[in-house]
């Protein structure tokens, strides 16, 4: 089975603005295309449970930023930008999958799966956000949870 995920990622940053006198949320968001490839055990038959690996390369088709604007030295709010010209275009992060289901009817499966994923590469490169204003750590994280129903096209 091949997949191909829409998948947004990104984080916000708390800063200070007019030199601490208010607080501001800066947002960066990152979409993807991402193609998960994963290997794994499965165990029973009407109930059953599953452990899956992979990895899940995925390519950048959008980013952007939205943080303040200053005129004249003066906060004039937030402005969003979009930074795709600078985002690393590719990534590649890691998984860990485990879940259950329940097959009834002979042809449907009920089920459900909890997915951690961490990233491999750097959200970050030379030209954006370098690491004069980061920890050179950045790189995506996330968990997912599912709950899904599929339905064989064919019985075996």
């Amino acid at each position: 089975m091949i997949r191909i995920i829409y998948n947004q990622r990104g984080f916000t940053e708390d800063f200070d603005i007019n030199f601490g006198l208010d607080r501001g949320l800066c947002k960066f968001n990152y979409d993807y295309l991402s193609f998960p490839v994963k290997i794994g055990l499965n165990r029973g038959r009407k109930i059953y449970g599953f452990l899956n690996t992979g990895l899940i390369p995925s390519i950048l088709i959008n980013a952007w930023a939205t943080e303040p604007y200053y005129s004249n030295h003066e906060y004039s709010g937030m402005e969003t930008t979009n930074v795709k010209s600078k985002v690393t275009k590719f990534d590649i992060a890691g998984l860990v999958e485990i879940g259950g289901g329940y097959k009834f009817k002979d042809k449907y499966l009920l089920f459900t799966s909890f997915v951690f994923q961490r990233n491999f590469t750097k959200i970050t490169n030379a030209d954006y956000y370098s690491l004069s204003h980061s920890t050179g750590s950045e790189r995506h994280y996330g968990f997912t949870l599912t709950l899904g129903l599929k339905c064989a096209l064919t019985k075996k």
